[in-house]
C-alpha cells in the first residue's frame, strides 16, 4: 500500500502503540514529514523517542501505518533491516566509542 502523501519522506496514519504495560505512548497520530525539515521537541515522556523507535521499526505499533517514501513499513513482510538502512536518527546525548574516535 503506499501513503496517501508520496511526496513525504514519512507519513504517519492513525499510528498508535501501547506499552505492555497498558500506558498509550502514541494515540492515533497522524502527518507527514519532509526530510531535512522535522524535529522532534517535547517534554520528557512525551513519546519523542517511542515515535522515533517505531519508524524504526524498533518498536512494532498496535494500530496505524508508517510510511517511508510512500512504501508502508508496518505491513509485516517489510524487511526490518533493509528499512533502518534508509533512515538516519541523531539523539541529543549520544556515546562515542573511545577506541574510534
Amino acid at each position: 500500500m503506499h501513503a496517501p502523501n508520496t511526496h513525504a519522506a514519512v507519513t504517519l496514519d492513525r499510528l498508535t502503540f501501547t506499552w505492555p504495560d497498558g500506558s498509550t505512548a502514541i494515540d492515533s497520530v497522524s502527518g507527514a514529514f519532509n526530510a531535512g525539515r522535522t524535529g522532534l521537541v517535547g517534554r520528557n515522556g512525551s513519546g519523542k523517542s517511542t515515535l522515533l523507535k517505531t519508524v524504526n521499526l524498533l518498536e512494532r505499533v498496535d494500530d496505524g501505518q508508517i510510511f517511508l517514501a510512500g512504501d508502508d513499513i508496518t505491513d509485516p513482510r517489510v524487511n526490518a533491516d533493509r528499512v533502518r538502512a534508509r533512515i538516519g536518527v541523531v539523539f541529543q546525548h549520544y556515546n562515542l566509542f573511545p577506541h574510534m574516535s
